[in-house]
């Protein structure tokens, strides 16, 4: 009515109706004494036009009952006197009905809460059901649901079958009492198709075509005009279908419209289908439950309700299961379960409504129909992953996508797991900020108290990662906690017994060793800095990942939505900055060693970040743990890296004889070798399991070290002993780049002035007078003859090679392969 006095007439006189998508001009008659659903068609009209403001009536007050004793009993009355008509009733009032009415009636579908019996009134006996439901419901638990299956009743499926009912009437040409004859529309068809339209478009907003404006809203599918463009559609094809008159076909052509609107508001209904399975299952991602009658559950259901007959009768080939499982997805007395992946229920409901939709294609409708809700937008269901920018972490091997991130962190005391991601990822940026504060140290030859900034820096930004986090892995208790390190300071001796606390230790003798005298700021400024970056970022990931996979943690050996957050964290942690993180230190051996992957990328970055993809998706704990000790292997081979590289690196010192105690080199070793110090002496085997006595030795920075037995005698002692612990090959390990004339097997370092002595001789040849293009002959012909004087010594060094080990990997490591 308030339509109608907007459009500036009276009741009796209503001409058109306004849409979004202009005016509805009506098609019956003023003078027409046609009957609609029982009553005057001119009556029924304004009925059907006025029944959005009954819904907004009931929806309103629904809203003032908040406790089950209330009058719920009103909705019953309500339904019977305000929505009744339009369906039950007018199944009995027409003399046809619609296919969509017997579908939804007859056949065994979802019909209420409680079974899916079928019944004659099929809406009706769902309000009763709601309603009886909520006067028992003295707890107050399932009022909300309650209100949602009657306010999407009374509006949608009241509205969607009301509709549907009016235009099947007025189109149908079989059976006793069809309005469809011959090549004329009658009265009786054109007020049956205009009580359709008033219901449709009702008041604007509580009607199907004001369902359809939210939907396009939220599923992208708005016109250039901003109206969605099923409800265009819907107002289009309602205007074609007056204009259908005088053609042979005229009430098949007729039908094929009303197909067409049908199809439309299917969309609509998928439309919201979808939304409702995306909203459980971000509910469920963010890691709290959805248990029996959650009120989004029970919206959920009341949407499917709408189109249930129709998908059963069109899914019994094209999308077999769709019906199966929407009733057990929206069944609200059941709680819900993850699916395979954080959207695995919407992505396989998505499946489902996309071939439900398909089987109308011919009606102008497909799956870009639909549109994509704008809260999914950037699930991506064929890889499985939730590529939501706010969530992305970038890597140099790709992105990494995040969970929700809305419940608390276990595995960092009760912090909300979203705290602690960003915590994660700004620990990198502060370890940034932490190597210029001790630079500017070091330029000033500053020993005051400022260095003991960074014992309080760790202790604000670092300790709760490793030593006071409440889960840890047992790469950090045992291995580390009991791991009895050599002391720092200037003229201590022996070791450390074991503590908690190694690492704050570690960080408080650096700083007395710093405050000692600037000849010691270099050494202390790399045993802060190592710290900092790599032992918390390595420990703290493991404690993280030890903790998503726990067997203990898991429940019913399923990985739980804070364990999932725990994995991410672990992800922002070793990926950080990019530079200032473990994957940072990653990728800079893996250019060192020759370890890089066909992108640019270092191997153990790249196979990390993977295994970090696939434990996310990877619910089985079993399964996770193996993820988890594939991480800890690639780590650990960056760190031996990192000790390979020192131990050559204080050797080649040892050969000039520049070296003492506290040097550089001897420090930085020191500091990345006690990242998997706790790992060396826990996994060496009986050959090795002196390796950490040697590496402790190598290290102790309050000694000058020591020459083996050759020249580079450390180095390969630290290549034999990690292989030895940890069971590496050569190819995992790479080789040192500065390394490539060391060779371990035969303890030979080869040396390249042959091969300098004879370009030198080349070039002297230009003395002579000779030309250079007799220059650059006689360099090609010096080159080739000494790769083939060397062909002895490439045999040779195979022929050695084979007679100590299978394999190939100590001749592709000699100098001669690097060299030719």
């Amino acid at each position: 009515m308030g339509v109608m006095s907007a459009c500036g007439v009276g009741a009796n006189a209503l001409t058109h109706i306004s849409t979004l998508a202009g005016s509805y001009k009506l098609n019956t008659l003023s003078t027409t004494t046609e009957s609609v659903n029982g009553g005057n068609a001119h009556t029924s009209i304004e009925n059907a036009l006025d029944y959005g403001n009954s819904v907004a009536h009931i929806i309103a007050e629904l809203r003032t009952f908040t406790n089950s004793s209330d009058n719920w009993d009103k909705m019953d009355t309500n339904y019977d006197s305000m929505s009744k008509t339009w369906v039950e009733d007018a199944v009995a009032n027409y003399a046809t009905t619609s296919n969509e009415w017997t579908w939804i009636s007859t056949p065994k579908v979802l019909r209420g809460i409680n079974g899916v019996t079928a019944v004659a009134n099929p809406l009706e006996a769902y309000i009763a059901e709601a309603v009886v439901i909520a006067k028992a419901d003295t707890a107050g638990t399932r009022l909300e649901a309650m209100r949602e299956i009657i306010e999407k009743t009374v509006w949608d499926a009241v509205g969607y079958q009301g509709s549907l009912l009016a235009l099947a009437a007025a189109q149908e040409d079989v059976g006793a009492g069809s309005l469809c004859t011959g090549s004329s529309q009658t009265d009786a068809m054109k007020a049956h198709w205009d009580v359709a339209a008033a219901l449709l478009i009702g008041d604007g907003y509580h009607s199907v075509l004001g369902r359809a404006q939210k939907r396009g809203l939220e599923f992208g599918t708005m016109g250039a005009a901003g109206i969605s463009k099923p409800y265009e559609t819907i107002v289009k094809l309602l205007r074609d279908g007056q204009e259908i008159e005088g053609t042979n076909d005229m009430c098949a052509d007729l039908h094929n419209i009303y197909e067409d609107i049908e199809a439309q508001m299917r969309v609509v209904y998928a439309q919201s289908i979808l939304k409702y399975a995306y909203k459980i299952d971000k509910k469920l991602a963010s890691g709290a439950s959805v248990n029996a009658y959650d009120d989004i559950v029970a919206e959920g259901q009341a949407m499917y309700r709408v189109i249930a007959g129709d998908m059963l009768r069109k899914c019994a080939t094209a999308c077999s299961g769709a019906v199966g499982f929407f009733n057990t997805f929206f069944d609200i007395e059941i709680s819900k379960q993850r699916g395979t992946w954080d959207y695995g229920n919407y992505c396989t409901a998505r499946t489902h409504v996309v071939d439900f939709i398909n089987t109308m294609s011919s009606h102008g409708v497909k799956e870009a129909s639909l549109g994509t809700y704008s809260d999914a937008a950037y699930v991506n269901c064929a890889l499985e992953t939730n590529e939501d920018p706010a969530r992305e972490l970038k890597s140099l091997a790709g992105s990494y996508f995040t969970s929700e991130l809305t419940h608390s962190s276990t595995a960092q005391a009760t912090v909300s797991a979203k705290t602690q991601y960003a915590k994660a990822l700004g620990l990198s940026k502060n370890v940034a900020h932490i190597v210029a504060e001790m630079d500017t140290f070091i330029r000033n030859e500053d020993v005051s108290a400022s260095w003991d900034d960074m014992s309080s820096d760790f202790v604000e930004a670092y300790k709760a990662w490793t030593e006071t986090a409440p889960y840890t892995s047992n790469e950090w208790n045992p291995r580390m906690t009991q791991y009895e390190f050599t002391k720092v300071a200037v003229g201590s001796s022996g070791k450390h017994a074991a503590t908690g606390t190694p690492l704050s230790g570690y960080i408080a003798e650096a700083v007395t060793l710093a405050k000692s005298g600037k000849n010691y700021h270099e050494a202390a400024k790399e045993m802060i800095e190592k710290t900092m970056l790599d032992a918390v970022g390595f420990h703290a990931a493991l404690n993280h990942l030890s903790y998503a996979q726990s067997s203990t943690v898991c429940v019913n050996n399923q990985k739980s939505a804070d364990q999932e957050a725990a994995w991410d964290v672990a992800a922002a942690l070793l990926i950080g900055d990019g530079y200032h993180s473990v994957m940072g230190r990653a990728q800079k051996r893996g250019v060192e060693f020759g370890t890089m992957g066909t992108a640019h990328t270092a191997k153990p970055y790249e196979t990390i970040l993977k295994l970090l993809r696939s434990g996310q998706e990877q619910k089985d704990c079993t399964d996770l743990h193996n993820i988890y000790e594939g991480i800890e292997r690639q780590l650990r081979i960056v760190y031996s890296q990192c000790v390979i590289k020192y131990a050559f690196k204080i050797d080649t010192a040892l050969k000039s004889g520049a070296v003492a105690a506290y040097g550089d080199d001897q420090a930085e070793g020191q500091a990345l070798y006690r990242v998997i110090a706790g790992d060396v002496k826990a996994k060496g085997t009986s050959t090795f399991s002196d390796a950490y006595q040697f590496f402790d030795a190598l290290f102790d920075v309050r000694t000058a070290p020591a020459r083996g037995t050759w020249a580079y005698d450390n180095y390969c002692t630290a290549i034999a002993n990690l292989k030895g612990v940890f069971g590496f090959t050569d190819s995992e390990l790479g080789q040192y780049h500065k390394a490539y004339h060391v060779h371990c097997d035969i303890k030979t370092e080869f040396s390249s002035t042959s091969y300098a002595d004879l370009v030198a001789h080349v070039h002297g040849l230009s003395s002579g007078g000779v030309s250079t293009k007799e220059i650059r002959a006689a360099e090609a012909l010096a080159a080739i003859s000494f790769i083939v004087a060397l062909a002895g010594v490439i045999v040779g060094s195979i022929a050695l090679h084979k007679s100590r080990k299978s394999g190939t990997t100590a001749f592709k490591s000699s100098y001669v392969v690097h060299n030719v």
